[in-house]
């Protein structure tokens, strides 16, 4: 071999000896060039030179065995033990073409005499030579200018340029898919959002999933649009106040307001909302007569209402449970005990009144209330005072006098025998004991049976186990609240009742009463109704 040769063998170490030569040896190899390492041996093609020495660029290195014959003193080389001699060579990125070609440049060096100095060229063959072992390795055929072959076994089956390229496919492939990725997700969590909001304002605008409720506004005179909305999202009329007010602009009816009072329903929609509150306050009503009668609870007061259109049944008994009323007797009402279903239970005043249709549910029960608030006079405070007991309790045992009476004029004797149980627990240690606490806020037994607000399992327990939040046969003293309304004539028997030594009384299938002081008489009473 010529010593026109640079190698770099197995420590590492350039070795190069280098003879005159013309500059066409001398050529430039691409800067930016990768290695690529392999094993290389020499073919049986004729004895020439090495390639030439690369004088730029980063240069791929093979080791391998050189096995030709024309190796002259100066190859800078190492002998293995076995005689051949190992030696790295730096390959550039021009060595590689295609095979075919190879095969051509190898004839040409051949058959040229003498040799003809032209531009190094080299092409390589891949032929995948993959095994269990190196399942990635492959041979080339790489072809000097001066006709050497050598066959490289690869790591790799690509070609640097194409190695490259597919590497920045790949990255941009992987760039493109993650800006989807991003893209899609957050077109997802719009759609999500819009999607929510669209349908949260169209339950809003129908009055769709809304619970029932009265609710009372003044609109001031002049009122805006923007001043309603706000009346109406302050008072829980409206939950999303964009969506009323684009609804009003759109439909053609932002302005026109009249100046009143208002009775609103939660379940009415935008429309009749905006209806409502552009006629004046009352107009085109039609009232309608509804007579209350005594004893009533305020389940069936509340259905009563809606039967003649006054207002919705559950609206009225949410507004008797929620709505803190301000009528001046309302201030001595205890209605912070946790086990009184409804504020005005007790309160709601018998009598015939004139309402108008859809009055609303806080309107029906002002008027009832404002009632109860006129027949309470300064005498019957003073004489409820006099027999040791509040408004309150007085309302509460004359609800219970209410259910038990049989008739009117029964009324005193029964107050007396309940005040007596109340105030003496020599009889029956302080329980009323009446059956009319026991089903409440049902008014009987078979009420409580019909109600489908109740599992069967719990009727059974209330029925055993007297588990009534208003039973006197478990509770001492007075129940938490009222059993009904009670007329003013139970209020004055209480207030006015009997003196006498009873603590026991029955009826028979007429309605007259039989009075007992001890239980032997009235167990005697009982035995003498039977026949």
């Amino acid at each position: 071999m010529s010593d026109n040769y640079r190698g770099i063998d197995n420590d590492g170490a350039y070795r190069s000896r280098r003879s005159a030569s013309s500059p066409q040896d001398r050529r430039e190899e691409p800067s930016g060039a990768r290695r690529r390492s392999g094993s290389y041996t020499q073919s049986s093609a004729p004895k020439t030179n090495p390639p030439s020495d690369r004088q730029r660029g980063e240069h791929r290195s093979a080791v391998g065995r050189y096995t030709g014959s024309g190796a002259s003193a100066g190859t800078e080389s190492r002998k293995t033990a076995g005689g051949d001699r190992k030696f790295r060579v730096n390959i550039s990125e021009d060595d590689y073409y295609d095979g075919e070609i190879a095969k051509k440049e190898i004839n040409a060096a051949r058959n040229s005499t003498p040799p003809v100095r032209r531009r190094q060229t080299t092409a390589a063959t891949r032929t995948p030579a993959r095994t269990n072992a190196n399942p990635a390795v492959a041979t080339r055929i790489v072809t000097g200018s001066m006709g050497d072959t050598y066959q490289i076994q690869e790591d790799g089956v690509m070609a640097p340029r194409q190695l490259r390229s597919r590497q920045k496919s790949v990255r941009k492939r992987n760039r493109g898919c993650l800006i989807a990725l991003v893209y899609s997700a957050a077109v997802c969590s719009i759609s999500i959002l819009l999607s929510y909001y669209l349908i949260v304002g169209v339950n809003d605008m129908f009055a769709l999933v809304k619970d029932s409720t009265d609710i009372v506004i003044d609109v001031p005179k002049g009122a805006t649009l923007d001043d309603i909305t706000d009346l109406l999202d302050e008072n829980d009329v409206v939950e999303y106040p964009f969506f009323f007010k684009t609804y009003a602009k759109f439909s053609k009816k932002s302005t026109g307001f009249k100046a009143g009072t208002f009775t609103l329903n939660t379940r009415s929609d935008y429309n009749q909302l905006l209806q409502k509150l552009r006629r004046p306050a009352g107009a085109d009503k039609s009232t309608i007569t509804v007579t209350i009668p005594e004893g009533l609870t305020v389940q069936q007061v509340a259905e009563l209402m809606e039967e003649n259109s006054v207002c919705e049944a559950e609206a009225f008994l949410k507004s008797a449970r929620e709505v803190e009323f301000t009528q001046k007797f309302m201030k001595n009402v205890n209605t912070k005990e946790k086990n009184r279903l409804y504020k005005v239970e007790g309160f709601l005043y018998p009598d015939t009144y004139n309402f108008y249709l859809n009055e609303g549910s806080v309107n029906a029960i002002n008027r009832l209330l404002g009632e109860f608030d006129k027949h309470w006079s300064a005498d019957y405070e003073a004489q409820a005072k006099k027999i040791g007991m509040t408004m309150d309790q007085v309302v509460t045992l004359a609800s219970v006098v209410e259910r038990e009476a049989s008739k009117p004029d029964d009324r005193m004797g029964v107050a007396s025998v309940f005040y007596n149980r109340l105030h003496n627990s020599a009889g029956t240690g302080g329980k009323l004991q009446s059956d009319a606490t026991r089903w409440y806020p049902y008014a009987t037994k078979k009420e409580l049976l019909a109600s489908d607000k109740l599992t069967q399992a719990e009727k059974d327990d209330w029925i055993n186990n007297n588990t009534g939040v208003c039973d006197t046969y478990r509770l001492k003293g007075l129940p938490p609240s009222p059993v009904c309304n009670p007329s003013i004539n139970s209020i004055e028997s209480v207030l006015y009742h009997d003196k006498t030594s009873y603590y026991y009384f029955c009826h028979d299938k007429d309605g007259t009463p039989y009075y007992g002081t001890t239980i032997y008489e009235h167990e005697a009473n009982l035995e003498l109704i039977k026949k």
